[in-house]
């Protein structure tokens, strides 16, 4: 395939005590609210950088600006920005101001940027380095470089009061940012390279990382009784999966938790063919496996204590002549059977198989499954919440306050009962698509059929996992990783008990 194939390395971040810079190196200064230079001037007078007279005198210019200020001067180019107010706690300061320095650096100023993180306690310095290799992602692999386009920062220095402690906070959070990533390549891959077979080969390489993998084909799926997920990739050559990802950090037979992703890496919408307009973005519909996929591998980086289980079908929707059609009853893996009513409703089909082969194999403790499943939510939301339905309250409120925390916020539905009616089908159990109003409420109840009365969460992440506008630590026209972050930190609260 013609283009760049940039596959760019992650920003390499390193920290270090205050000393002297190096050839093509720029320094970065944070200021505090009340002007003050955090760390002091004196780092960037000993590094050889000088302070401009309406800079050194106060910081008035960067207080409450988002902007980077760049000074001349000196040996070295000199940035100032705006930092996160000294000892309040928040870690999502100390990350967005590593986004904004990243996001503002005036063009091609340098490939190595040193930022005097001195004046912030480690952990801080750790997560303004988190914000700072979040915003610093880029997905070039299908380009070539363009004219005047600045070299990229590639390497990410921060000068610490206990460069050791700063280090030791930065590790946790960069299995995190590997999450993050590796869920970003997944959804940004276009979907003639990332197809059912391709996807499974990227989650077959995560055993380097320590997960066991098992993969469900088409012989072994229609073994296990999966004709709801069999039937959606019937309309594709490349078929149906059935992925396994198993960490086992726990006791040895301790239930684990559960975590379910939907995996369309296509989806046209089958017979029920989708608008053509936007249908070149679906290739993010299997962000809910990417998310997943990425959760998990976070947890194996981090080496956390607890046994978990990823369950993530995959499959691509497409129209031929052995396209599952409206009309059609399957039957699926739990025994219910199902009439298709809207064959663009595939994506609860395949979860309720997946959630049904996770219940029955793995005996879970609690199940946790992401998609990106209505344009409802999207209409209720907006793109700034993905929609949470949960059947036990302290599951549902340990997710949304993981969320707060992260920047990926949830905004809790209801699961309501009496949904389950408009649900149900007179020539099979359930159908898969009723009426539109409270599409969102019908697709949960619809799943919960399927997870045996297990507590159980459902995340629809149709509106968060794809930025067409650049905010935080994510650019635009791309694949979030929306969900790695809170859902590594709601693992990583269990296993701390």
């Amino acid at each position: 395939m013609s283009g760049g194939n940039d596959v760019r390395p992650p920003l390499a971040v390193a920290f270090a005590a205050p000393g002297p810079l190096g050839e093509g190196q720029a320094l970065a200064l944070l200021c505090a609210p009340d002007g003050s230079v955090l760390g002091g001037e004196g780092a960037a007078r000993a590094a050889g950088a000088e302070l401009p007279g309406y800079l050194a005198a106060r910081f008035e210019a960067i207080v409450g600006k988002d902007r980077v200020h760049a000074a001349g001067g000196g040996a070295h180019p000199l940035l100032v920005l705006r930092g996160p107010e000294p000892g309040s706690g928040d870690p999502r300061g100390a990350e967005l101001a590593g986004a904004r320095l990243i996001r503002g650096m005036p063009p091609g100023i340098a490939a190595h940027l040193v930022v005097d993180a001195s004046g912030l306690a480690p952990a801080e310095s750790a997560r303004l380095a988190f914000g700072a290799r979040l915003a610093a992602y880029r997905f070039l692999r299908y380009r070539a470089p363009r004219e005047g386009e600045a070299t990229p920062c590639t390497a990410l220095t921060l000068w610490s009061r206990d460069p050791a402690a700063a280090a030791s906070a930065w590790a946790a959070l960069e299995s995190v940012a590997e999450g993050v990533e590796l869920a970003r390549d997944l959804v940004n891959e276009p979907p003639n390279v990332l197809t059912p077979p391709a996807f499974v080969d990227r989650l077959r390489a995560l055993e380097s990382a320590g997960l066991a993998v098992t993969v469900h084909d088409g012989a072994a799926l229609e073994a296990m009784g999966a004709e709801a997920l069999l039937a959606v990739g019937r309309g594709s050559p490349h078929g149906s999966y059935l992925v396994e990802l198993r960490w086992q950090g726990g006791a040895a037979g301790a239930r684990p938790l559960a975590l379910v992703g939907k995996g369309m890496t296509f989806d046209t919408g089958g017979i029920s063919i989708k608008n053509a307009d936007g249908m070149h973005e679906v290739k993010w519909d299997m962000g809910g496996a990417a998310t997943m996929a990425g959760t998990m591998l976070a947890i194996a980086r981090q080496r956390l204590p607890v046994n978990a289980v990823a369950v993530l079908p995959i499959a691509e929707n497409m129209p031929d002549g052995c396209a599952y059609r409206p009309g059609d009853v399957i039957r699926s893996l739990a025994g219910l059977t199902i009439e298709v009513t809207n064959t663009d409703a595939e994506g609860r089909l395949i979860l309720a198989d997946a959630l049904a082969h996770c219940i029955a194999a793995h005996d879970p403790a609690l199940v946790i499954d992401a998609a990106t499943l209505t344009g409802a939510i999207i209409n209720a939301l907006g793109d700034g919440y993905a929609g949470l339905f949960a059947t036990d309250a302290a599951l549902a409120e340990g997710l949304r306050a993981a969320g707060d925390a992260e920047g990926e916020r949830l905004w809790q539905m209801p699961v309501a009962e009496d949904y389950l009616e408009v649900m149900r089908s007179p020539v099979a159990d359930l159908r898969n698509a009723a009426e539109r109003k409270g599409d969102a409420l019908n697709a949960a109840i619809f799943l919960r059929q399927f997870v045996d009365g297990r507590p159980w969460a459902h995340i629809d992440m149709a509106a968060t996992v794809w930025q067409r506008r650049p905010r935080d630590v994510t650019q635009a026209e791309s694949g979030t990783g929306f969900g790695v972050r809170l859902l590594t930190r709601f693992v990583a609260e269990m296993a701390r008990g």
